[in-house]
């Protein structure tokens, strides 16, 4: 708003005029700031609602929109989502079948529609979703699924009812207004094992009597599903999982094979079939007897107990505790086993008769008989084995013989160089020994003559010596006087050597035996000292 400045001024005396003008102008002009403040923020909250979806629809992350017309032609009856139009005509209001995905679209107008969010179908792992359409055309008389049959889909024509397409495990853009989603599980088929399959939708087959259907009719398949997990509609498909490993009968279990001998006993019979399904058959074995467990009890078992009476009845009682009759029996009752069952699709691994039971009136003698049959067959196997072992080492040793006397015949030769070569040492040695034995003894000879005149001469020298000394020893005794004399003198010849000074009294007992050591005899002429003085004096002086 523009202020006439010019009047405000006519004049100094007018100035509370201006001022009060002045404050008006103020008031006018804060106002218009405050409406501008509200209309500003009023299109601002305006602006972000119709941005955030106020407006707009604006779908969030993992939602999906709705959409609802809200003018346009009434629904057909019984319908719960808008059909499809042509080109040109008026569209339906309500329900439509399309769904907006995460973001924003101006280019629908609230006067016009209305959406509602809902959140994604989530398919969780390991699992399957099947859809049910709401909405469409009834389905034809014989139709299962809406979306069988292909001439719909070429006219455009949505039928309501399950469709045989699945979700996979995730997230999915899913109408739940038009669609009702059902989770299943996938089916999982075990190492051997074989899903058989039996479709519920298609052609009826064409032949009516026949136990499996063809590709794209209904009923039991040709073709089963392999070991693995596998996404199967379970409204479209049923799968039945099926064993295809190795299932033993036990024939003997309660007395189930038994049959009458041909003079009247009744035979049990004890043993084991080894069985399994065909690989490619198991369908057709399951639809015509079932299960393992069905088919071992509707065709396994009766046709064991079958042909065991036929080849019973063919062989008296007493016949079958021989060992032979045993082993043809079980040849004879695999044989007829197998062509039996086989062709329906069973594969017989093996037939083992492991005892034939006759009745006690007449199995204890038989038995005893075949026991000693038996005995004695084994003693002759021994016997036989035993001739042959001993022949084996006789032959053995007949081969080692020739190796044996060429060894012999080299430690031979070796021992006879060896003897001869001894010989010729030895022989030697002893010629050098007799050579020098003769030396020595020639050396010996001489020796001895040496010795032995040495020894003469030495004796007469010696003969001539002692008769010198006994010459000198007799001339000796004779001068003293006697034996005793030389006695004491030779006595005294000691003893004078070793005494040096005596004390003693004239009459003691040692001077008396010194004095009774000398002889008291007569003096010798010319000499006039005292004996025993003399002696005593010798005695000293030696």
């Amino acid at each position: 708003m523009k202020i006439p400045y010019d009047s405000l001024f006519p004049t100094f005396s007018s100035a509370f005029a201006f001022i009060s003008n002045l404050t008006r102008a103020w008031r006018r002009r804060g106002i218009l700031i405050a409406l501008a403040a509200a209309g500003a923020f009023i299109c601002y909250k305006s602006g972000r609602w119709a941005l955030n979806g106020g407006l707009f629809p604006q779908v969030p992350a993992g939602n999906v929109g709705i959409l609802l017309r809200k003018h346009g032609r009434l629904l057909p009856a019984g319908q719960v989502v808008a059909p499809n139009i042509k080109p040109g005509e008026e569209p339906y209001q309500g329900i439509q079948q399309d769904v907006l995905s995460s973001g924003w679209y101006p280019g629908y107008q609230p006067w016009e529609w209305e959406w509602r969010y809902l959140p994604q179908t989530v398919v969780p792992n390991d699992n399957i979703g099947v859809l049910i359409r709401c909405f469409g055309e009834d389905l034809p008389d014989g139709q299962v699924f809406a979306d069988e049959n292909a001439d719909d889909d070429t006219k455009g024509i949505l039928r309501r009812g399950p469709l045989r397409k699945i979700l996979e495990p995730g997230s999915h853009a899913i109408n739940l207004y038009a669609y009702d989603v059902r989770i299943f599980p996938t089916r999982s088929v075990g190492p051997g094992q074989i899903g058989v399959i039996c479709q519920r939708y298609g052609n009826m087959p064409k032949d009516a009597k026949a136990f499996l259907s063809e590709p794209g009719e209904r009923g039991v398949q040709k073709v089963g599903l392999a070991p693995g997990t596998h996404s199967i509609n379970p409204l479209a498909e049923e799968v039945r999982v099926v064993s295809r490993q190795s299932n033993r009968l036990d024939l003997g279990y309660a007395g189930r094979v038994r049959f009458p001998s041909s003079d009247g006993f009744e035979v049990s019979v004890t043993g084991t079939v080894e069985w399994s399904l065909q690989d490619s058959q198991v369908p057709l074995v399951y639809v015509k007897f079932g299960d393992t467990e069905s088919t071992e009890k509707k065709l396994i078992l009766p046709a064991a107990r079958a042909k065991s009476r036929i080849q019973g009845s063919r062989k008296t009682a007493r016949e079958f505790i021989s060992g032979a009759t045993r082993q043809t029996f079980q040849d004879e009752f695999a044989k007829d086993l197998h062509a039996l069952i086989e062709p329906e699709g069973i594969k017989v691994h093996s037939v083992l008769i492991s005892g034939i039971v006759p009745p006690d009136e007449i199995a204890k003698p038989i038995r005893d008989r075949e026991i000693s049959l038996l005995e004695q067959e084994q003693f002759q196997k021994e016997m036989f084995t035993e001739t042959g072992r001993a022949e084996l080492a006789s032959q053995t040793e007949l081969q080692k013989r020739p190796a044996l006397v060429s060894k012999a015949r080299q430690k031979s030769i070796e021992a006879i160089s060896e003897a001869k070569r001894l010989q010729e040492v030895e022989w030697i040695q002893a010629k050098s020994g007799l050579e020098v034995a003769r030396l020595e003894k020639d050396a010996a000879a001489k020796q001895a003559e040496s010795v032995r005149s040495t020894g003469a001469a030495d004796a007469e020298i010696g003969k001539l010596q002692m008769e010198g000394e006994a010459n000198a020893l007799k001339s000796k005794v004779e001068a003293l006087g006697g034996g005793s004399a030389f006695a004491r003198t030779t006595l005294l010849e000691k003893l004078a050597p070793k005494l040096t000074n005596i004390m003693t009294r004239p009459d003691g007992a040692f001077l008396t035996l010194l004095r009774d050591l000398v002889p008291r005899e007569k003096p010798v002429a010319n000499n006039n000292i005292n004996t025993d003085a003399a002696n005593l004096k010798i005695a000293e002086a030696r």
